[in-house]
């Protein structure tokens, strides 16, 4: 049986890497995980670092010095996107019913803000076209349109359980056993899914693969990796949502449910793929302007948008996909 499987050999440099690979990620998570299920404004800090640190990558990624007007009006409205829907919902409600735990409830990006961006942008081509381009604008543009998309959708994962339980009766959303556990397993069931997709797939690859699957975009990524990340994040995703769902304790209420088991199927099957196509349009981002990172932050990591790419493409599919569910996938409510 040994002789019919045949591995790769791994390099003692791809075992030197992966150590220390695993290494930083423990870093990593030592931050993370707290913020995570502390909640409120302990996650909400964490993301405004992160959301700091990606638009400074995108703005550097073309190896082109910007001007500091550029660079204000990215950072400004890349924000500006980002907390447009909490500006707008406390306003609605009243600042004297501030809470951040409803804040997120939604994917909504301000109108006056993308209009405001277009503008300036383009007034900076007009009058200094030789050293910021057309090209330049539209891409800040896209990027930070796609951006502001994925953090917010990243802050709804975490918040929007609050909105979802408060309606029940008789649920008590500051419940130790919710405010601290059940209210993260959304965003805990998002991560299980993209990095064990990760993780699969790197492992898989570097073992069993063979063939290519976007070569001149990912040179490392194989097709027996992809399968390997797909199944194994599959799988895991689909034992957390369901367990939990089992033991009464729902990611969400009338969606994920043990009744209503097959939305965790068909999300578990979602999530993998976005997270893979997110993972290869970053990448290919990076290779039009010839980089293999995005910055050196996270060390053997890369940048923070080499991290975290799969995961915004994935957070904004989960919410996407939980909306059009809830309203029986109408475009239209």
């Amino acid at each position: 049986m040994h002789k019919l499987i045949k591995t790769n050999e791994v390099s003692e440099e791809a075992k030197a890497t992966l150590k220390k690979r695993v290494l930083f990620a423990f870093i990593m998570l030592a931050v993370f995980i707290p913020c995570l299920v502390l909640g409120g404004w302990f996650y909400l800090m964490l993301i405004v670092l992160i959301i700091g640190a990606a638009t400074y990558e995108i703005a550097t990624a073309p190896s082109r010095k910007l001007s500091w007007f550029v660079w204000a009006v990215t950072f400004v409205i890349m924000y500006a996107l980002v907390f447009w829907i909490m500006l707008k919902t406390n306003f609605i409600n009243g600042w004297d019913k501030f809470d951040i735990n409803t804040s997120f409830t939604e994917i909504n990006l301000s109108p006056i803000a993308l209009a405001v961006m277009i503008g300036l942008y383009l007034f900076v081509v007009i009058i200094k076209n030789k050293e910021f381009r057309l090209v330049d604008a539209c891409y800040l543009i896209a990027m930070t349109l796609l951006l502001a998309l994925g953090f917010q959708a990243a802050l709804c994962v975490r918040y929007l359980p609050f909105e979802r339980f408060a309606v029940i009766d008789g649920f008590d959303v500051n419940r130790p056993e919710f405010k601290y556990a059940q209210s993260m397993f959304l965003m805990v069931y998002l991560l299980i899914a993209i990095f064990f997709n990760d993780i699969g797939a790197y492992l898989t690859g570097m073992l069993f693969g063979k063939h290519k699957m976007a070569p001149n975009i990912s040179p490392k990524k194989t097709w027996e990796g992809f399968a390997g990340g797909v199944t194994l994040s599959f799988l895991l995703s689909v034992t957390f949502g369901i367990l939990v769902a089992y033991f009464k304790m729902p990611m969400l209420p009338e969606i994920f449910t043990i009744d209503k088991w097959y939305w965790i199927i068909l999300v578990s099957a979602i999530l993998p793929l976005v997270g893979v196509l997110g993972d290869l349009a970053f990448s290919a981002i990076k290779r039009q302007f010839g980089k293999k990172d995005y910055s050196k932050v996270l060390g053997p990591h890369g940048g923070v948008l080499d991290r975290i790419d799969s995961t915004l493409f994935g957070a904004l599919a989960l919410v996407v996909l939980v909306i059009f569910i809830t309203n029986g996938w109408s475009f239209f409510q």
